[in-house]
Order: C-alpha cells, then sequence, then structure tokens
C-alpha cells in the first residue's frame, strides 16, 4: 500500500510539472504489441518464466518540452507452469513429493506512461497501470502418504503494475518499445479439495479443510513496437 501511494504522489508531481510548462494537447493515436518474458511467483513458489503477449491502444495526448504523456487501454495473457519432485530415500516414504501447477492469466488494464524528450531517437519512459487479471489456477500434489486430486482457482482480482523501459524510433510512425513492469495481480485462494491417504486400507477422498491463499506477483522483460498514427 505505502509502494502504491509514493507511486501516486510521483506522478501527481510528475502532472504538475508537466502541465506546468508550455502544455499542448496535440492527440496522436497509436497501437502496440508486445512479448514479455514473465516469471509469476506466489507465497509458496515460483513459476517457470513463460512467454506472454500484450495488446494495446492509446494515445498521446499532451506534450512539452521536457516529454510526452500517453495512456492506453491493454490486454495482455500469460500461461505458466511449475513442477517439482522430490525423490528423497530417508527410509519415510513421506518424504516423496509430486507436486505440478499451471496458471493462466488474462489482465485488462489502463496505463499511464511519461516518456521524456531527449532530442535523440532513444525516449526513456516511467509509466503504471492499474485493471482487473483474471487468475486461473490447477494445481496437484501426490507425497508417499497423501495424493490430493486436481483442484482449481479461477476468480478476477484488482492488479495494479509499474515499470519502466525506452523507446527507439525506427522510423516517424514505427518504435521499438524496451520495458520492464512489476505486477501485483492480486490475491486468491481457495479450498485445496479433496485428499485421499495412499497408506490406509480402504482410504476414501476425504475434504481438505485447509484454505490456500496466494498472493501472485510477476516480473516482466518486455519487447515490442509501437505504431504511432
Amino acid at each position: 500500500m505505502k509502494l502504491i501511494q509514493k507511486t501516486s504522489l510521483l506522478f501527481a508531481g510528475l502532472f504538475c510539472l508537466f502541465f506546468a510548462v508550455n502544455a499542448s494537447a496535440e492527440v496522436m493515436p497509436y497501437m502496440s504489441l508486445k512479448a514479455a518474458d514473465t516469471k509469476v511467483k506466489n507465497d509458496v513458489f515460483s513459476y517457470d518464466s513463460s512467454m506472454g503477449a500484450k495488446w494495446a491502444v492509446g494515445a498521446s495526448v499532451w506534450e512539452n518540452k521536457i516529454g510526452s504523456l500517453r495512456t492506453e487501454l491493454e490486454y495482455g495473457s500469460s500461461s505458466s507452469s511449475y513442477y517439482f519432485y522430490s525423490g528423497k530415500d530417508q527410509g519415510d516414504a513421506h518424504d516423496n513429493e509430486d507436486r505440478a501447477s499451471q496458471l493462466e492469466t488474462d489482465s485488462f488494464l489502463f496505463n499511464m506512461y511519461f516518456d521524456f524528450n531527449t532530442g535523440t531517437i532513444f525516449t526513456p519512459y516511467v509509466g503504471a497501470g492499474i485493471g482487473v487479471t483474471n487468475a486461473s489456477m490447477d494445481y496437484n500434489f501426490k507425497s508417499g502418504k497423501y495424493s490430493i486430486p486436481e483442484s482449481r482457482f479461477a476468480d478476477w482480482k484488482m492488479s495494479w503494475n509499474i515499470g519502466a523501459g525506452v523507446g527507439v524510433a525506427l522510423t516517424k510512425n514505427l518504435t521499438l518499445d524496451l520495458g520492464y513492469r512489476y505486477s501485483d495481480l492480486g490475491h486468491f485462494g481457495g479450498y485445496a479439495g479433496l485428499y485421499k491417504d495412499d497408506y490406509q486400507a480402504g482410504s476414501t477422498w476425504r475434504v481438505d479443510e485447509d484454505h490456500r491463499d496466494y498472493d501472485l506477483t510477476s516480473h516482466e522483460v518486455m519487447v515490442g513496437v509501437r505504431y504511432t498514427f
């Protein structure tokens, strides 16, 4: 929460500085497409890095001597997997664990960026965004003692992000976009489902009352293009 407040104050200060110096209102619409190498983690484990895609439409809405302000609407998706196997042999079969998880995310975001004018083909920027994310997670667990069948969590949550990057002008209209972004995807939770004691004869599936809660965050390295009309 403190990070969000500090980010809000930073952007409020940039807005004040931005509009105070010869601001003009020339709207320049654009479209962008990015590929993102995404690393998602929760409170328990980290997923393998995965490639995702982001599509956005936006516009440069204000400009002055310092730089320009962009706003955009973005849709992004990614799919990550996690697998863990521990075959420890310590005379206790309970040490064996086999876990697998698949996470899919879909995000709809409103982003703002401030592009700093350097007078060169390189335009560094900072940005932040807010929106909603749908996370769907499949989870399987099996050990030497217990088995838990596939369980699934899926929900929509509020999400936010902050980031920075640089645009490289390839032509008058086409820009190469390189960036990094940290995202908080929200707090997700649910019951693990059923479990069975594999070492108890005649064991049947029982309800696992353990409530699982996860705070999902991600680190994204992005590369893409932006076409300004």
